[in-house]
């Protein structure tokens, strides 16, 4: 992908989950840091599509999908408000992607 079109990526990314946390009416920290959390997210993504999207015979999209699920479960059956549990995914995403982008960097 070109720097340009990560760089589009990476903002609309941001913004969407801004928006999102800001229409959950979030506390104000809330909403700064879930638009970062996800676009940082979004920007190594886009380095390495396959983290989300799987190799030929990986499940990669699997496990964030079930490790999100189970999590947000979690977190609303604490009786956690919406725009805490918007920021917790994109902290497992961002977790995941930065995770697998560092051991990448390391080969």
């Amino acid at each position: 992908m070109s720097p340009e079109r990560r760089y589009v990526l990476t903002v609309a990314v941001g913004v969407a989950a801004f928006a999102l946390a800001l229409a959950l009416e979030a506390h104000a920290t809330v909403v700064v840091a879930t638009g970062v959390v996800y676009a940082t997210a979004a920007y190594l993504t886009a380095d390495h599509p396959d983290l989300l999207w799987g190799r030929e015979g990986q499940q990669n999209g699997g496990v964030v999908a079930g490790a999100s699920a189970v999590g947000m479960l979690g977190l609303v059956g604490a009786d956690v408000s919406s725009g805490v549990v918007v920021l917790a995914l994109g902290l497992l995403y961002f977790g995941f992607a930065a995770g697998a982008s560092y051991a990448r960097d390391a080969e």
